[in-house]
């Protein structure tokens, strides 16, 4: 199925892009995790539940000149724990 999309509010912004759904602008798309609590909450309803995205890939890239110090292997563990709490 394919639908063309428009409208009148356009953001790259991906909190901003939440914010607007949660409040009722419109529809969009949210990690699975987040969407299944908020169903339950009953803070969002499936409108298109049988349509998903392919599965995204997700890569952390460092130079091989650069040591691996605390503060970057903090932000990988950050990145790991959301992404494992949001799938």
């Amino acid at each position: 199925m394919e639908a063309p999309v428009s409208g009148r509010f356009e953001c790259g912004d991906v909190r901003a892009q939440a914010d607007a759904g949660y409040g009722g602008f419109g529809i969009g798309l949210r990690p699975s995790g987040e969407v299944t609590r908020a169903v339950d909450a009953g803070t969002l309803v499936r409108v298109l539940p049988r349509w998903q995205l392919a599965p995204l890939s997700v890569h952390a890239l460092l130079s091989p000149q650069r040591s691996r110090n605390a503060r970057v292997e903090a932000v990988l563990e950050l990145l790991h724990t959301t992404i494992d709490r949001l799938a």
